[in-house]
C-alpha cells in the first residue's frame, strides 16, 4: 500500500468521492488475526495480490474470501500463480458453509475448483478455451507479463527499486503519455507482448546506467 500509493492514488482520482487520506493499517499480521470473543479470524491468503485474506466468522460458518474467487475467472495481479492455487486450495478444505465472493456474491465449490483449473492452465501456458471471461483471461496473461520485467527490474535494483518510477518510466517508453495510465488495465490488455519484448533492453541499459552512478 505505501508503495502504490502515490501511482494509484494519482491514476484512480476518477474514483475518489471527496477527500482521500493515506491511512495505512495499524494492526498488521503475517499469518492470522484472531478475535476469539467474536470467533471471528482473518487469515493472509495471497494470490490475487500479494497483500490478500480471507476473513472467516466462524459462528455463522461463513468465509469471505475477496477477489480470491471470482465468476467466470479470477484476476490475478500478482504473479505467483502457484501461491495463488494453494490459496484457493485452503478455501475449499474450509469447514465453512457458505463462501462469499467480493464481486461474484455467494459462490459454490464448483466455482472454486473452476478457478483452481484455470490457474493450473494459466501457469502451465496451455492453451486456454474461455466462453466467458475473455477480457479477464487477455488481462492475466498481459499483466503476467508485465510484472515478469517488473521482478527484472526489482532484482536488479534491490532496495533502491522505486515503484512509481519504474512505472512511469516503462510506460514512457512504451509510447504511452502519464494522463492515459488512468486506464491502465486497458493499456495491458492492448500492449503486445512482444512490444515489451522490444523495449526492454534499452529499459535495461537505463537501471544498469542508474546503478553505475550509485
Amino acid at each position: 500500500m505505501e508503495e502504490r500509493w502515490d501511482y494509484d492514488f494519482e491514476n484512480l482520482e476518477r474514483f475518489r468521492d471527496g477527500e482521500v487520506l493515506k491511512r495505512l493499517p495499524g494492526i498488521t499480521f503475517s499469518d492470522r488475526l484472531v478475535f476469539e470473543d467474536d470467533d471471528i479470524e482473518f487469515r493472509y491468503m495471497p494470490g490475487h495480490t500479494l497483500c490478500s485474506s480471507i476473513c472467516l466468522d466462524r459462528r455463522e460458518s461463513v468465509v469471505f474470501v475477496g477477489d480470491l474467487v471470482e465468476d467466470p475467472l479470477p484476476v490475478t495481479l500478482w504473479n505467483d500463480p502457484i501461491t495463488f492455487m494453494e490459496s484457493l486450495k485452503t478455501i475449499l478444505e474450509s469447514s465453512c458453509q457458505t463462501v462469499v465472493s467480493g464481486h461474484s456474491g455467494i459462490v459454490a465449490g464448483n466455482l472454486i475448483r473452476s478457478n483452481l483449473e484455470y490457474l493450473k492452465a494459466l501457469f502451465l501456458g496451455e492453451e486456454i478455451d474461455v466462453e466467458e471471461g475473455e477480457e479477464t483471461h487477455l488481462f492475466n496473461t498481459k499483466y503476467l507479463d508485465f510484472l515478469h520485467y517488473e521482478d527484472i527490474a526489482r532484482k536488479m535494483l534491490g532496495e533502491k527499486f522505486d515503484f512509481v518510477q519504474f512505472k512511469r518510466e516503462f510506460w514512457q517508453m512504451l509510447g504511452v503519455e502519464r494522463e492515459s495510465l488512468k486506464f491502465e488495465s486497458r493499456l495491458i490488455r492492448q500492449t503486445p507482448s512482444e512490444r515489451l519484448e522490444e523495449i526492454w533492453p534499452q529499459y535495461e541499459e537505463l537501471l544498469n546506467s542508474r546503478k553505475a552512478l550509485e
